[in-house]
């Protein structure tokens, strides 16, 4: 074994090739569904090909205590759907905690921005010190293309009479 060199893997031709990159834009989405939604914009940075690939990724999962106030969640939120007007979304997951007393009156227009886009999964959980519930906005019950929804610390207003089961 003395003076045996090693022998050189097939794949290891001296460079660090990357072969996410060469994947296809909709594969690379796919995976991202996998990652926080802070890490999937944190992925942007890597090259110029990875600048706007988190915009296809179709799930939004955002947490408030991966912010470091709640300010600074609404103030992120409101850029992001404001920029793309979840056209692209699919799923949507909220999870919101407070610990103050705060102005839930963000929720109903990034809620209603969900809904007006056809989204299919909404995820909202919301934990406060200070309130039992939050209210989820009527314009839900009208959502044809909603398949999944999920509500802990938020309940649903009195459904219309139009949407009213019928005998």
């Amino acid at each position: 074994m003395v003076g045996r060199k090693k022998k050189p893997k097939a794949c290891d031709n001296g460079s660090h090739e990357d072969r996410i990159s060469q994947l296809p834009d909709d594969l690379i989405s796919h995976i991202l569904t996998h990652l926080s939604t802070c890490d999937v914009l944190r992925t942007s940075l890597l090259s110029k090909r990875w600048i706007s690939l988190w915009e296809r990724v179709p799930d939004l999962d955002l947490d408030s205590r991966s912010f470091s106030s709640f300010d600074a969640l609404v103030r992120f939120t409101n850029r992001l759907l404001d920029k793309h007007k979840l056209s692209w979304i699919r799923k949507l997951r909220l999870n919101i905690r407070t610990h103050g007393i705060d102005d839930t009156s963000h929720l109903t227009p990034w809620i209603d921005a969900a809904v007006t886009q056809n989204i299919q999964h909404l995820d909202v959980h919301f934990a406060s010190l200070f309130m039992d519930q939050v209210q989820i906005p009527l314009n839900l019950y009208t959502c044809a293309t909603l398949v999944h929804l999920r509500l802990y610390g938020a309940c649903m207003v009195n459904a219309p009479e139009k949407c009213a089961h019928r005998d």
